[in-house]
């Protein structure tokens, strides 16, 4: 499936946009997930999170929309750092679980 048509499908039936922005003065990227089709009573309520990489390399989480509190998502970006980019995909859907929860 090529790029472009691998977004409209995760957006449409999937619920799920990704945002990649670089810094180019610190050479730093973030990337920003929102999630749809989470809550049943309301698909189009927004679920949102950040990832990026810190100074030391290791990923950290922000900007979670409902917030989820550390307990709950430090596991999660505990394993995303001993996994690192092959994590992505548990990582996602773990937090995707977790604001699931919050509904």
């Amino acid at each position: 499936m090529h790029g472009a048509v691998k977004r409209v499908f995760w957006s449409k039936y999937l619920g799920i946009e990704i945002y990649c922005r670089t810094y180019q003065t610190t050479h730093t990227y973030q990337n920003s997930f929102k999630f749809t089709k989470v809550d049943p009573a309301d698909e189009s309520r927004h679920f949102s999170f950040t990832v990026y990489l810190d100074e030391d390399n290791d990923y950290q989480l922000s900007n979670c929309n409902p917030s989820l509190g550390k307990t709950k998502t430090r596991p999660l970006v505990d394993q995303l750092n001993l996994d690192g980019k092959e994590g992505f995909n548990s990582f996602t859907i773990g937090i995707r679980k977790l604001f699931k929860e919050t509904v």
